[in-house]
């Protein structure tokens, strides 16, 4: 186990105080090290849901692609049967 120091400012130590309140955690490097591993839980969440989003944004344009074969298909069946 390691021993954590941390010299905040002012500004920094109403940080401290709303990171306790927020998780309900008495000690300010506790709330701090909480903060830190739900700050990469976050972005590890952030970075899966933008590859998603890039996953579905390529769906979305095969299926426009495909529809408008099938639109071009339709149109020459129907100068075909004219």
């Amino acid at each position: 186990m390691s021993v954590l120091t941390v010299r905040a400012t002012e500004s920094e130590d109403q940080l401290i105080e709303e990171l306790k309140k927020k998780y309900d955690i008495p000690v300010a490097t506790k709330a701090l090290l909480h903060a830190a591993q739900k700050c990469l839980a976050l972005e590890k969440e952030c970075a899966e849901l933008k590859q998603e989003r890039q996953q579905l944004k390529q769906k979305v344009a095969d299926y426009r692609s495909a529809s408008l074969d099938i639109l071009s298909g339709l149109s020459q069946i129907t100068k075909l049967t004219s």
